[in-house]
């Protein structure tokens, strides 16, 4: 079975004057959330194969905490710039792609489409996911490039206690 674990990116700074969207890095209490969930996610004994996020700031620095908290090397980190504000259709051309060799990956990005994601997967409405929330998904097709609407069942939801 695989499982796909999708997360919202922790607390970002508001842009600053000559600053992109793109360039907006974790607040101070954003690096707690995402170090505080990755604590979360390693309690849980998960074996994350690989980890694909946006190539934003706030969306790497997320994963890279997340990632050292599961004792995944961060040089593996998947870090993609076409996922920055992505689209659900962006989203799954990814996830379609992915190497059949990963059970359980790690998607971090953006909202709107990150938390429309697992609804469309599952059916299931799980709505807005805050920053650093986490939503586990169980892929029910045998591959990656199966994977669309109602495709997955929602296993469990981890939103940061703040």
């Amino acid at each position: 079975m695989k499982t796909l674990l999708i997360m919202r990116h922790a607390r970002a700074e508001e842009a600053s004057f000559g600053q992109t969207d793109f360039e907006r890095e974790l607040t101070f209490q954003g690096l707690q959330q995402a170090t505080r969930m990755g604590a979360t996610l390693a309690a849980k004994n998960l074996s994350v194969e690989a980890i694909l996020c946006s190539a934003a700031a706030r969306t790497a620095q997320t994963a890279q905490l997340v990632a050292e908290q599961l004792h995944f090397e961060t040089q593996n980190i998947m870090s993609e710039v076409a996922l920055h504000n992505a689209s659900m259709r962006v989203l799954l051309q990814y996830i379609n792609a992915l190497d059949e060799k990963y059970n359980t990956i790690l998607l971090v990005g953006h909202n709107p489409a990150i938390s429309y994601l697992p609804e469309s997967l599952t059916h299931d409405e799980v709505g807005t996911l805050p920053t650093a929330g986490v939503v586990a998904i169980q892929i029910q097709v045998e591959q990656w490039a199966m994977i669309g609407a109602n495709t997955a069942k929602l296993l469990w939801t981890e939103f940061p206690t703040e």
